[in-house]
């Protein structure tokens, strides 16, 4: 994880990136998290680059 971490820290300086370890099963815990989760919409459109967020 740390590898994966440190690769899009210095991929993208620009974006925030951390890790989190959470216990419990993988699918409980990513339902619980998606409840609190707040979506980033980056893309193109038109030829053009946008980039937004919630």
């Amino acid at each position: 994880m740390a590898g994966a971490v440190q690769w899009a820290a210095t991929t993208a300086p620009e974006a925030e990136v951390g890790s989190v370890v959470v216990p419990g099963e993988p699918l409980t815990v990513l339902e619980a998290e998606s409840r609190e989760a707040e979506p980033d919409v980056v893309g193109s459109r038109n030829g053009t680059r946008n980039g937004t967020g919630s």
